[in-house]
């Protein structure tokens, strides 16, 4: 019996001593990325949302960094780096010809798998106690982990960092270095230098012309402010996000208020919790694509009518004791004009979601024609979650 009792504590520890070899073998196979070359200074940026210069239609609580690269046969780019303290962050490839979304368009925080040894914190994904991961940006498949496809005949490709509402921490944004740029041939031999280019300017003549005469007919026919979804192809449009936009003339006398019931969203502490969205935000800017002010989802009061009302006006600090009076939110126009453009943005939307603005169809027709910007409002196809306002004079919002 001793024999037998010994012969099993022996085949035991061989065991365990195999267990132990195998997680030391998984460890020492984990080659380590290449973080240190120069491309890392390559990215452009850090554009900030809350920078009123930067073009794009930008999200006010969102920073931006990006690379373009050109010929691209016979490569594949490989990006190394550490998921960032953020609500959320992604990866968008565009064609550097037209600024549109192209191939898989986008990589999102929680599908892009960890390093050997990381974990994922926008996921339940763990293989250790780093937060390392890689892109790899391919027009064929390699078969290797976090591929995003960009077609074959593009030759020139923007690639954009995002992070949105992210944590500032030593001077690093989201946290973390900016991740480092490797190309690579795609037949595996090694690596490869990158031919790395400038962005054009965007084209928002168009857009804001649609704009101005979309303000100018709404506002000749009523006080009304509608929101409407509009082409965004051409200016860097995040595939995770959908768009409504409300163009508004206002004066200094006047006031916009805009009300919509809030879909419930997450937070930094609950991003694997489902939730009507990621993330919602309001946004004023101007026709020429630039943002100068907003707020976002947590920061916003509900009223006790279950409405989320948000009054945009010039400073007047009665209108603001009025607002907080009745659980209403203040957001300064800040727009050097009377004409502007508020954009309500919402990320990652449930499709069962009776709010979704992918419900919301695409005004694409003639927005001169008073009964198609009627049709066409956001409210048609969403009910109460879909935006909607009014402009009031200043001294009857205080009287009443």
């Amino acid at each position: 019996m001793k024999k037998l009792t010994y012969l099993f504590l022996a085949l035991l520890i061989v065991a365990c001593s195999s267990d132990d070899n195998s997680s030391s073998d998984n460890e020492s196979n984990c080659i380590p990325l290449n973080f240190n070359n120069d491309n890392s200074s390559r990215w452009e940026g850090p554009f900030m949302g809350t920078d009123d210069t930067v073009a794009y239609i930008p999200d006010y609580y969102a920073v931006y960094y990006y690379f373009v690269v050109k010929e691209l046969q016979d490569i594949y780019i490989q990006i190394n780096g550490e998921y960032g303290n953020a609500r959320y962050m992604s990866y968008n490839i565009y064609d550097a010809s037209t600024l549109s979304n192209t191939g898989d368009g986008s990589i999102l925080d929680n599908e892009i798998n960890p390093y050997c040894d990381s974990y994922n914190p926008y996921s339940t994904v763990d293989n250790g106690n780093s937060t390392n991961y890689n892109v790899n940006i391919v027009s064929n498949s390699l078969g290797i982990e976090n591929e995003l496809m960009f077609p074959q005949d593009i030759d020139s490709l923007v690639v954009m960092l995002r992070y949105y509402v992210p944590e500032d921490s030593n001077g690093e944004i989201a946290g973390v270095e900016l991740p480092s740029i490797v190309g690579k041939k795609t037949d595996m031999s090694g690596e490869i230098d990158l031919n790395f280019a400038q962005i054009q300017n965007p084209d928002t003549g168009p857009l804001a012309a649609k704009l101005t005469i979309m303000a100018e007919v709404v506002s000749t026919l009523t006080d009304s402010i509608g929101f409407w979804k509009l082409d965004s192809s051409g200016l860097l449009a995040n595939k995770d996000n959908e768009y409504l936009i409300g163009p508004a003339i206002c004066s200094e006398d006047q006031l916009a208020i805009i009300k919509f019931k809030s879909p419930t969203y997450n937070t930094a502490n609950d991003i694997t919790q489902s939730k009507d969205v990621r993330y919602w935000s309001l946004n004023i800017g101007d026709r020429q694509t630039f943002t100068y002010n907003g707020i976002k989802d947590e920061d916003a009061i509900i009223s006790d009518d279950g409405w989320c009302y948000i009054v945009f006006g010039r400073p007047n600090n009665e209108v603001e004791s009025k607002c907080a009076i009745r659980n209403y939110n203040y957001v300064e126009w800040n727009v050097p004009s009377d004409i502007g453009v508020i954009i309500y943005r919402n990320m990652l939307g449930n499709s069962l979601f009776e709010g979704w603005l992918g419900n919301v169809l695409p005004l694409t027709l003639n927005p001169l024609e008073q009964g198609t910007v009627l049709e066409y409002l956001a409210p048609n196809f969403i009910n109460d979650y879909g935006p909607r306002g009014i402009r009031v004079n200043v001294t009857d919002f205080l009287i009443d």
